[in-house]
């Protein structure tokens, strides 16, 4: 896949540029004999197999398999976004490309390490988003094979350990995901410049927060989060991730402390906040809304619990997919709020629904 081009979308006249035409016309001979097809919006084409396979036998016939392969690696370490929700579209047309080369790591040139490594940390990241725990595994692995050959750390070293961090929660590894932190959170105070340590240490601590709640100490994450958010507006804006993510987070501290109603008052105002940031749909209001929707059900407000859990499950349903964990946990708060309105079919069938999927995963 790569950029659509057309001589006719450039601004120099025709036949000014001999390379561009030459490109034109190989293309326009390709599709001739479907071998290439162009998107519907006209950004990007595919190649049929034999094409990309001819190409590659040409280039390794004249010894330049090599050199394009670095070329490769630079550009898509520059397109290749950050993999935000923004971005996830950008994400599924290119990631097939890097995914044969994941496992080449000991063939990549010193000189690439650093391309190689932000790649690889922008894909993983992307997977941990979409619910592709596993794969996301893989690729950090990777990741770290590279990062281990760079002379000097850098943040996207610790960007690395965070999504690590991230996936050994989701599997339950709370052990491991505490040893990950603690290392990140001591390297990142010698290795980094001081503008970029307090920012990752903020980060890295705000994750370590939310590892204390998973595990029950809520006296510790609430000390830890609390001092995340004293950062805002000095280290930190006022509306970014981390304050948004330590909001959320402290909201879950709030309601395993008692404090319901102080919870669902926060996530509210968190609420408007990210629709402001993120827009309506995103991905990131829905552990706000999770949040809010178990603070109204502690009040015995099911009624609108209800309301909210199945906004999130529709959510987490056209956002996520089918299999991503936010799903589940969605399809089980709805089916205890249901359960409590005396609504036992639907919420039996939810629960079985839940169930089988697991099964399969």
């Amino acid at each position: 896949m790569g950029k659509a081009i057309n001589g006719s979308q450039n601004d120099e006249p025709e036949g000014s540029n001999p390379d561009l035409d030459s490109f034109d016309d190989d293309v326009t001979l390709l599709q001739s004999y479907s071998l290439s097809t162009i998107s519907t919006d006209g950004s990007t084409f595919e190649m049929h197999p034999l094409v990309q396979l001819c190409s590659r036998r040409w280039l390794t016939a004249r010894n330049l398999k090599d050199e394009w392969f670095k070329v490769f690696i630079e550009r898509m370490s520059e397109c290749f976004p950050n993999g935000e929700f923004e971005t996830w579209s950008q994400c599924h047309a290119l990631f097939p490309h890097i995914h044969p080369y994941i496992s080449t790591i000991p063939n990549i040139p010193e000189s690439l390490c650093r391309s190689w490594s932000k790649l690889l940390v922008n894909a993983a990241w992307y997977l941990q988003n979409i619910g592709k725990i596993n794969q996301a595994k893989g690729v950090i692995t990777a990741t770290i094979e590279v990062q281990e050959r760079l002379t000097e750390p850098t943040s996207l070293v610790f960007r690395n350990k965070r999504i690590l961090t991230q996936v050994l929660i989701e599997q339950g590894r709370f052990l491991g995901a505490e040893t990950v932190l603690g290392g990140a959170i001591e390297g990142s105070n010698d290795a980094l410049e001081p503008a970029n340590c307090r920012y990752h240490t903020i980060d890295l601590r705000q994750q370590l927060g939310y590892l204390a709640y998973l595990k029950g100490n809520n006296e510790e994450v609430g000390t830890i989060l609390r001092q995340v958010l004293e950062s805002r507006g000095t280290v930190l804006r006022p509306n970014s991730r981390l304050i948004m993510d330590a909001m959320s987070s402290l909201g879950l501290v709030l309601r395993a402390e008692g404090e319901s109603e102080k919870a669902e008052k926060m996530m509210r105002d968190l609420l408007k906040a990210q629709t402001e940031v993120y827009g309506v749909v995103n991905p990131n209001t829905l552990k706000t809304l999770l949040v809010l929707d178990s603070a109204l059900r502690d009040q015995e407000h099911f009624q609108e619990a209800e309301f909210y859990h199945r906004g999130a499950l529709n959510l987490a349903k056209d956002l996520l997919g089918e299999e991503h964990s936010y799903k589940f946990i969605c399809m089980n708060n709805l089916a205890v709020d249901l359960a409590a309105l005396d609504k036992l079919d639907e919420a039996e069938s939810l629960h079985q629904q839940e169930l089988l999927t697991v099964q399969r995963r």
